[in-house]
């Protein structure tokens, strides 16, 4: 029996060694044509962008130096500066063409029509050459004046343009010819797309021969995977815990206990456009001194203080926040009337207002509020609603402090 079982396991070992084998002889088979398709494609693509570049970058400068030569038998503008703009444009055309030239496998009609046309820009690069010499030794001649324009333009009709126009289909053909044959390359790239879906399909089917083989060596792995399984959904469950507290931490003060401006953004953003609401917006005065003469820890702790004594006094009525340093905010909950919402704001105040003892040392420090009767929509977002409550607050604080102020 054990004898039988060994040939078994080696009976099955080879199986899966083959299939293991033949599939990834199909996969690495499939990566290696897959690659030679993309790379095919991309060259193809962008050989015709790189044609349709130059050959259309070409053609504009064409008319460029075609626009300067007519400027020039015109008299237009400075003889000078039209000679110069010819020249740049012809730079850039012996640019264009090369960096045309250096796209291999080129079709050999394309090619040909392309040498055509470039045979005749040089013919018009050479002819206007000379039309300029003459032009301007005729200038000179004449003192400044222009040449016979007459003579020019006969001159431009009979021998410029022709051969401008020339170049120009010329160079159109030759792009035409080049899409044409990148058509056909494309469409042999798709046969050899369609022979590589036949192989992926293939590999598929390689694949599932050696995933029945590998569920067969998998049973005797199941107690470990259950096993495995779970540690992990322990490991799940304490990850959820640590990732709830971080989530905690992101919208709560730490130092207060209190949610912050982030969770005030969360609560009420998406009720500023339907819902009304009341919110009060409180500031400690003169905050700052404190850090000044006893020190942050010591400020920190009378916010710590003061935080619990409102959360103690005000928490069933209403959400509180501690949206930066000394600014608390109350949202006042929807089953609070305005005018008991606006007595609680006040006595809010008052509660602030209390001496609170840290380390044997009595400080009490006054406090300004702002009070707002919110309606929907009147804020399109959080940051309007607390400008318009830290502007009460700063009339409140300029007035000396200690005072509600009603958000109008």
């Amino acid at each position: 029996m054990a004898t039988t079982n060994k040939k078994e396991n080696g009976s099955s070992s080879r199986v899966f060694i083959i299939a293991a084998t033949a599939l990834l002889v199909f996969v690495a088979y499939s990566m290696f044509l897959g690659y030679r398709l993309y790379d095919q494609l991309t060259s193809t693509y962008n050989n015709v962008q790189r044609s349709i570049v130059d050959v259309s970058t070409i053609k504009d400068n064409l008319l460029m130096v075609n626009r300067d030569v007519l400027m020039i038998i015109s008299g237009t503008g400075s003889i000078e500066d039209n000679v110069h703009e010819i020249s740049n444009c012809f730079d850039d055309i012996d640019r264009c063409m090369e960096d045309y030239e250096e796209v291999e496998d080129r079709d050999e009609k394309e090619y040909r029509r392309y040498n055509q046309a470039k045979t005749f820009i040089n013919a018009y690069h050479t002819k206007i050459q000379s039309f300029q010499a003459q032009f301007m030794e005729g200038a000179q001649m004449n003192e400044g004046l222009n040449l016979d324009l007459a003579t020019a333009r006969v001159l431009y009709i009979q021998e410029l343009q022709p051969l401008q126009i020339t170049a120009v289909e010329m160079f159109d053909a030759a792009k035409d010819i080049g899409q044409t044959n990148s058509e056909k390359q494309l469409s042999e790239v798709y046969r050899t797309l369609y022979i590589f879906i036949g192989l992926m399909l293939v590999a598929l089917v390689g694949g599932e021969i050696a995933i029945i083989v590998i569920a067969r060596i998998a049973k005797t792995q199941s107690a470990k995977l259950d096993k495995r399984e779970k540690e992990l959904e322990a490991f799940d469950s304490k990850l959820k815990v640590s990732k709830r507290k971080m989530n905690e931490m992101a919208v709560m003060n730490i130092l207060t206990g209190m949610k912050n401006r982030y969770a005030m953004d969360e609560d009420i953003g998406g009720r500023l456009e339907s819902d009304n609401m009341c919110v009060t917006l409180l500031d400690i005065d003169n905050f700052r001194q404190i850090n000044d003469i006893y020190g942050y820890d010591f400020g920190d702790e009378f916010l710590g203080m003061v935080s619990d004594k409102l959360k103690e006094e005000f928490g069933n009525d209403a959400e509180l926040y501690n949206i930066q340093g000394n600014q608390f905010c109350m949202v006042f909950h929807d089953g609070v009337a305005t005018s008991q919402a606006m007595r609680l704001s006040e006595k809010a105040i008052q509660v602030m207002n209390n001496v609170y003892t840290i380390s044997n040392i009595g400080l009490q420090l006054s406090a300004t509020g702002s009070f707002y009767n919110y309606h929907a929509r009147e804020c399109a977002n959080l940051s309007a609603l607390l400008v318009k409550m830290i502007s009460g607050i700063r009339q409140g604080k300029s007035r000396g402090g200690n005072v509600l102020i009603t958000v109008m």
